[in-house]
C-alpha cells in the first residue's frame, strides 16, 4: 500500500530544541517564521520546484507547486491537482476529468504529498546535527527528536537572509524499504494571509458541472 501511495503522488506531480528556537542567523530568521505561520490559521507558503524520488529501484521526477498552511495543502504537478483539507484527500486527474475522493490519514504525517509538512514540526520535532554557510546558501543538518518518526534526516539549505529555502531533502523509512526525497526550490515565500485560497476543499460542484466524474470513496 505505501509502494503505491508513492505512486499516487509522484504521479500527481547537535542541540536541543530551545537552542534551535532562539538562535540568530538564518536559520533562527526562518524559525520565526514557522512559528509565526503556525499561529495564524490564515497563513501559508508558497513554494514551486522540482522534486526527485528514490525508492529502491524505483526513481522518479516531477515539477510541483505547493500551497501549505496549517489546515491543509494543495499541489500541482502537471495537468493534476492533489487537495488535502484535513479530513479528507482530493486527487483531481483534468486528463481523465475524474476526482477521487479518500479519507485522510489524521495520524499520517504525509510528507511524500506535502514536504513542506515538515517545516511545521520545527523546532520541536528535530534537533540539529550541522549548521554551515555554502555557496548554495546555510544549510542546515537536523535529526528527528525520536526515533519513532519514521525519518532518518532532514537537511535544509536557507537563504542568507532566513526568509526562504532553496533546497530540502529527507529519508523516511519503512518497514525495510527506504525513499530519498531530495527537492529544488524554484521560488518560495510565507504569506501571512491568503485570500481566495482560505480553503484547501475543490468546489465539486462545478468540476461536476464542467462533466468530471466524482469518484466517492469516503
Amino acid at each position: 500500500m505505501f509502494r503505491v501511495f508513492i505512486l499516487v503522488v509522484f504521479a500527481i506531480i547537535c542541540a536541543p530544541f530551545t537552542a534551535m528556537a532562539e538562535g540568530g542567523g538564518p536559520f533562527g530568521i526562518f524559525l520565526s517564521e514557522i512559528t509565526r505561520l503556525k499561529e495564524n490559521p490564515q497563513g501559508r507558503i508558497s513554494a514551486s520546484g522540482t522534486m526527485r524520488i528514490k525508492e529502491g529501484k524505483y526513481s522518479g521526477l516531477s515539477e510541483f507547486v505547493i500551497e501549505t498552511g496549517c489546515g491543509g495543502y494543495r499541489v500541482k504537478s502537471g495537468k493534476n491537482e492533489l487537495l488535502n483539507d484535513g479530513e479528507f484527500n482530493y486527487i483531481v486527474d483534468s486528463s481523465s476529468r475524474e476526482v477521487t475522493i479518500t479519507f485522510f490519514d489524521s495520524g499520517s504525517r504525509s510528507v511524500l504529498a506535502n514536504p513542506l509538512a515538515l517545516l511545521f514540526e520545527l523546532p520541536e520535532g528535530f534537533d540539529i546535527v550541522k549548521e554551515e554557510v555554502s555557496e548554495d546558501g546555510y544549510e542546515v543538518s537536523l535529526v528527528p527528536a525520536t526515533k519513532d518518526t519514521g525519518l532518518s534526516f532532514l537537511n535544509l539549505t536557507i537563504a542568507p537572509d532566513g526568509k526562504s529555502l532553496s533546497a530540502l531533502g529527507f529519508e523516511v523509512l519503512y518497514d525495510s524499504s527506504k525513499t530519498v526525497v531530495s527537492i529544488d526550490v524554484d521560488s518560495f515565500s510565507f504569506s501571512g494571509s491568503a485570500p481566495g485560497s482560505e480553503d484547501f476543499t475543490p468546489d465539486l460542484v462545478s468540476l461536476e458541472e464542467e462533466g468530471y466524474f466524482i469518484n466517492d470513496l469516503r
